[in-house]
Formats: C-alpha cells, structure tokens, sequence
C-alpha cells in the first residue's frame, strides 16, 4: 500500500528539471520548504501520517498523501514507502528536510537510484561525515584539530570501557550516526560509565537504527561555533559566515545568534577556512554546517561535526546575510550555476533565535505535551515565528518537543534580543506547558546579555529554571472569574445578580471568588464587575470591545491584555508579557488540593516504556530506579520517592502510556 492521494494531487502536471518536490517532513520545517518551492513555482506534495491529517503542512502543499501509520517508523522514516510514493507521482526530487531521513545515506542512494534528485549532498559525502567516527579521522588528516577522543576496538564491554577510560573524565559519550543532541551522556565518574553507555546506545538504536558509540573529553569553558556552507557543486564553496549555539540543555540548542559575540575576525577567518577546506575536501553540494568548538580567550578550537543539511537555526543567516538559503539549496539540486561570489556575501546587524519548546524547565525540561487550545504567534516589524501550530494541535509523543522557532533582527545585539523577547511577551500558545517564560528570563539576564555563554552556561544558572511570580497572585483568578461573569451576563441578570461564589485552584493555590457584588457598576452597564476574594472587593473593567481576542482588562486600575480558554476540566489564562496559568474550577470550600506525593506513579507527559527495572511484589530502596520512559526523542527515569513493595504495576516495557496515566504504586515498606 502505497498511501492515499488525499489533495489534488490528480490536477498537477508536472515538467521537465526541479519542478514538483515532495517533502520528506512535517512541522516547521516542511512549511519552510513548501513556501519556497511555492515562491519559485514548483509544485510541492506532502507526505503525512494519520495523525498528521489535519496538520498545517497538509493544508499548504500542492498535493497531500497520506502514508499509513501514525508512528514515526511506519511513515517518516519509511524510506521504501516515500520513494515509492515519489515515483507513483511522478515528481522530480525529493527533500528530506532536517531530522528524520536528511543524514540517511541510504535514503539518498534510493532517491537517486529512482532517477529523482535528492535535495542534498551525494551519498558519499553523507555517509562520510555522518559517521561521526569516520568525519573525525577524515579531519584530522586534513590538519585539523579535533577534540581528544577514542573509538572503541569493538563493541563489548571491555573494548568500550578501556576506550572510555583512555580518555579521562570528565567524558562525553557520543553515538557516531548521532544528531540533534540525542545519542549523547556526559558522564563524571568511571562508576557511572556503564549505565550511561547502555542509555546511549539504546537512545542511538531508537533514533538513527544503529548503536555504534565513541568518546570525546568533555570541554570547559568552549562555545559551540557553526558556519553555513554554500557549495554550488561545480567547484564553489562559500561561506555565510557563524552562528554562535552555546545555550545548550543536554547538549541541545536553545538560542542562538548570528555573528557570533565571542570570535573576532581573525578567528572567523580561521573557522571559515577550515569549514571551506572540509567541504572541498569532500566536493561538497548544497548546503552544509561545519560545527565547531571554540575558546576565544585562548584561540583553540577543535571540529565538532559537520551536518549535511539544512540547520534548524538556518533563519538567523539569512536575517544577516540577506540570502534565501531554501532557494539557493533548490537552485543547487537543480543543478542551476549560483550566481554568488564570497564577496558579495556580507553581514547586515544581528539575528537571534530562541527554540519554543514542550518542555518544563523547572523539571530538568522533561518534555510535556497536550492539545493547543489557543495559538496566536505576534511579532513586531523585525520578528519572524517558524511554526506549524495550529489549535487544536496534539502534541504527542512521537517527535521532537519545538514547537516554534522565534526570530528577532535589530541593527545591534541589543536590539534583536529585545525584538525576540517582545515576540514571546506577545504570543499567546495555551493547552500545552512551554518553556516560553524560560527563555525570556534567559533574554534578559545579565551574563547572557554580556555574551557570555559557554556551553555549560545553563548547566551552571539553575536559577534561571525557577518560575518568578511577576503578577499578584489574586490577578488571574479575578481575570477568569470577570471572563465568565461577562460571558454569562445574560443567566447573571436573570438571577438579579445574586451573589455567587466560585472556587478555584491553581496548583497549590487555592481561591474563592465571589460573583457579583451588588449590581454592575452604572458607568459601564454590563462590562465591568465587583468582585469579592476573600475580605477585599475589586473592581474589574473591560476597556476592549471584548469580541476579539485579546482582551484589555482593568484590576484594581491596572490594565493588562489577557486570552482565556476552555480545556478538559479547567480554564487557562494567559496575561500577556506574564504568563500563563491553568485554572480549574472546583465544588466546596473543603475540596483541596491533590497531590500525587503518596499516590501512584504517573506518567509526567506522553510517553513510552523504555526500560522496566522493577516487577510486581519487588522490594525497592528510597531512590532507586523503577523504570525509564522514553518521549520526544528523549529519556526520563522514575526514581523511587520511599522505600516500598511495588504494588498495581500497570505497564510493561513498550506499553504506550497519556500523560498523567498510572504506571505502578509503591506500599511503603522498611527495607
């Protein structure tokens, strides 16, 4: 079965050269390369999962196929399938996008064997520097430096361990078809080695198929320094200059910026040349990162990796440089000469970028999930948002937790981080925790705004990862009790605004509120409310027409822009520039609240059942591991809270598991 043609697909005609490409992708990304291929004429298809079916990338393209299955395996990375639905079509090329089949070297080779043109560099290029072991040699003949490492002999224990150990701790664990940050452990200790080798190889095999590892010492003090390749495939190899991605949670990028405000000229000619002297090393085509290590204080710098795709952060090189990096990489594939020299490429003001992700900072950035209720991206006249969000959007467990990628350009650094902070103060996203309030804390801290930010940056403020009340606490409940108090201004007046109370928790804060006191107020007849918490009455006033989001409500005469929504059980309420907070509204002033401390063991989002190390009956110590949950491409292990018997264990490793779903309970029990 080769899919269902689901949109038009029956109307395209296509022509001779890159004029029809299918899109091996979903989510921002494939919306990014659909919009190129629509300003250039080409005729785009979609490929989707059945969860995808109503997803933005499904909506915008050209012709839409659905691929059956909802996992991963069975739709994205079912290489046989997408090029069988490719040739069906009839379409020209194909492109892979980032993640997912972009650094598959066979993949390619299958493309192209179908006489399509994959959108990419050549598979030799890909296989090369895709295995991470082999790039680093690859380099180190070339002359240049490369971090301090070891390759296993073999792949049992003891080859793994003497690998590890030769090169010192403390050591990062890296697997060599790895990428995106997954397949990685930074490891202190020899007597943490095994287990972090186990996670390693087993994250590897779950994400790119095979468990091959390698180790690197881990570096101090170094920033993470990129530089965008041009290869026009007839011998040109150019540069676009650095992106500085040293804000980093376990070993993936939050921010970053271009140029960079830790290299001076010198040390970006020598990172530039070194990149250059890789891609021609390799007859490079398309568009490639060559990643770097760097300590500006001492001039070291040593080679990372080198991606052979389009980079996530690819937006901030084209807000400096003033290139269309999606349509130089079609004109490549296309085999049309770029009419580019390295002169002609120059650096315009700053770029940041901050990555919108599922995930609660305050809890080690465990990913999260849910359903989008309300999604209204905003931005100011130098702001860009990438996202495929919709409302109504599940975010599930399958993929990568970003979100949205947020954009800033300003004439200075000061300016474009200003320019990405006003975008999240401004965008409202609701159903699904985030890290938005996170990153603006980190946009306006001291040590970032001064630039200085080495790859441990995070790792070393875990202040930042703590949740600042900016608002009074009574604010959001008194915002939602005046939102449903107007909404039902009809059935209030029926019952001659008798007073009524409500009660509501918002995590551990509990408040009534009492609705309405006495009549409305006369000046405003029907969009202003008094209302009662506790011993002191508020006056809260619509100053919006309130038929449009957002509304502009006055508290005690304060004015601020609020969104609400309605979800499963409770209300969200969004004070934009504040926060966002999940309201739920509960029966009788006895009604407190829960907590899971000595309930059962939940799942924290959506997720699967890595590893299971405990069974039904076990006897269990205070911290010990019960079992790893796998979701968004990363790990998450539940540790004992008490010593105890593992009593109603409900999964089994492999189990599917909704967020807030039951896992096992624990009867607490001296060992």
């Amino acid at each position: 079965m080769n899919g269902a043609l689901t949109k038009k697909c029956e109307d395209l005609t296509f022509h001779e050269g890159l004029r029809s490409v299918l899109v091996a992708n979903r989510g921002e990304v494939a919306l990014r390369v659909l919009r190129a291929c629509r300003e250039l004429s080409i005729q785009s298809v979609a490929v989707y999962s059945s969860a995808d079916r109503d997803s933005a990338h499904v909506q915008q393209a050209d012709c839409a196929v659905e691929l059956p299955g909802e996992e991963p395996k069975d739709t994205y990375l079912n290489a046989d399938l997408i090029v069988a639905t490719a040739l069906r079509l009839g379409v020209d090329g194909v492109h892979p996008g980032y993640g997912f089949l972009a650094e598959n070297a066979d993949f390619a080779l299958a493309v192209e064997k179908a006489g399509l043109v994959f959108i990419g560099p050549g598979t030799e290029t890909i296989a090369l520097m895709g295995d991470k072991a082999r790039a680093r040699a690859h380099v180190q003949a070339l002359g240049i430096p490369v971090i301090p490492g070891a390759q296993p002999s073999g792949e049992d224990p003891v080859s793994l361990q003497s690998a590890a150990v030769s090169v010192g701790f403390p050591l990062l664990i890296k697997a060599t078809a790895g990428g995106g940050g997954m397949g990685m452990r930074v490891v202190e200790r020899e007597e943490d080695l095994a287990g972090s080798i186990d996670a390693v190889q087993r994250e590897a095999l779950n994400a790119f198929g095979q468990g091959q590892v390698l180790f690197e010492r881990l570096l101090r003090s170094f920033h993470h320094i990129e530089i965008q390749l041009i290869s026009d495939g007839y011998g040109g190899h150019y540069h676009a200059f650095e992106r500085e991605c040293s804000v980093q949670r376990r070993r993936q990028k939050v921010v970053e910026e271009s140029p960079s405000p830790n290299i001076d000229g010198a040390m970006r000619e020598r990172l530039c040349d070194a990149a250059i002297s890789i891609a021609r090393s390799v007859e490079y085509r398309g568009l490639g990162t060559v990643e770097f290590m760097v300590r500006p204080d001492s001039g070291e710098f040593y080679f990372l990796e080198m991606n052979t795709r389009l980079q996530v952060e690819h937006a901030i090189t084209e807000q400096v440089t003033g290139l269309d990096l999606v349509h130089l990489q079609l004109a490549i594939a296309a085999k049309e000469p770029v009419a580019i020299t390295q002169e002609q490429i120059g650096l315009h003001g700053h770029a940041v970028e901050c990555r919108w992700y599922a995930e609660d900072p305050s809890a080690g950035f465990t990913p999260t999930g849910g359903t989008v209720l309300r999604w209204r991206p905003r931005t100011g006249q130098h702001g860009r948002i990438e996202s495929a969000l919709i409302d109504g959007a599940v975010i599930g467990s399958h993929y990568d937790p970003m979100l949205a990628k947020v954009v800033g350009w300003g004439e200075t650094r000061s300016a474009a981080i200003r320019c990405v902070d006003y975008a999240l103060s401004k965008t409202t996203l609701q159903g699904v925790q985030s890290n938005q309030r996170f990153l603006r804390r980190v946009l306006r801290d001291e040590q970032f705004l001064r630039g200085v930010t080495p790859t441990e940056f995070l790792d070393q403020r875990r202040d930042l990862l703590e949740e600042v009340d900016e608002v009074d606490a009574s604010t959001p409940f008194l915002a939602l009790a005046f939102w449903l108090g107007h909404r039902d201004n009809k059935r209030l007046r029926a019952l001659g605004y008798r007073e009524v109370s409500h009660y509501y928790r918002c995590g551990g804060d509990r408040r009534m509120v009492i609705t309405p006191v006495g009549a409305p107020m006369a000046e405003t007849e029907g969009v202003a409310l008094r209302l009662r918490m506790g011993q002191q009455v508020h006056e809260v006033q619509l100053l919006s027409p309130g038929t449009a989001d957002p509304w502009l409500l006055s508290i005690d005469g304060t004015a601020s822009w609020f969104e609400f929504s309605q979800g499963d059980g409770a209300y969200e309420v969004s004070q934009l520039g504040k926060g966002n907070w999940l309201i739920q509204s509960v029966d009788g002033e006895n009604e407190g609240a829960r907590s899971d401390q000595g309930g059962p063991y939940r799942a924290p989002m959506p997720c699967r059942v890595l590893v299971l190390y405990v069974e039904e009956g076990a006897l269990v110590a205070k911290g010990e591991r019960l079992l790893t949950l796998e979701s968004m491409k990363m790990e998450h292990t539940i540790f004992a809270r008490n010593a105890g018997r593992v009593t109603d264990l409900r999964v089994a490793e492999g189990s599917s598991v909704e967020k807030g779903g039951e896992l096992l309970s624990l009867q607490e029990e001296a060992l």
